[in-house]
């Protein structure tokens, strides 16, 4: 979960960036105070994801004592396959995110009755 925590918060922190750019003053200041409590966030999550790997140690060697080497092997590919789906999970919930974002901003540029039309499609194509 802290691996998520500090991909979410990387991916926020990119965005804040982004926007502390912004050329309106008020947006700008927003932004960089946002950023800057990002920062702190991601640099807690940063000691709290070490004090985890710390703690993973003497686990290790407590599990070497009862398991055999290939029960072993199979708690590290374990522990793998769960950080590539972390990272996978977060990459889509990104990329749904971003689509949504997308569709909200081609609907407010769509005239009014396109985007009347299009509301009564996507409620027509909802299963019931």
């Amino acid at each position: 979960m802290v691996m998520r925590l500090l991909m979410k918060l990387s991916v926020l922190l990119a965005r804040a960036e982004n926007s502390a750019n912004c050329a309106d003053e008020t947006r700008r200041r927003l932004a960089i105070e946002k950023r800057d409590r990002l920062h702190g966030q991601y640099q807690e999550a940063k000691q709290l994801k070490t004090d985890i790997d710390r703690r993973q140690e003497p686990i290790e060697s407590i599990l070497c004592r009862y398991l055999p080497d290939s029960g072993i092997r199979d708690f590290h590919r374990y522990i793998l396959m769960k950080i590539k789906l972390i990272i996978e999970q977060q990459d889509v919930e990104d990329k749904i995110f971003l689509a949504q974002e997308q569709l909200v901003v081609v609907k407010r540029s769509l005239p009014m009755s396109y985007s009347n039309t299009l509301q009564r499609l996507s409620k027509d194509s909802v299963p019931k």
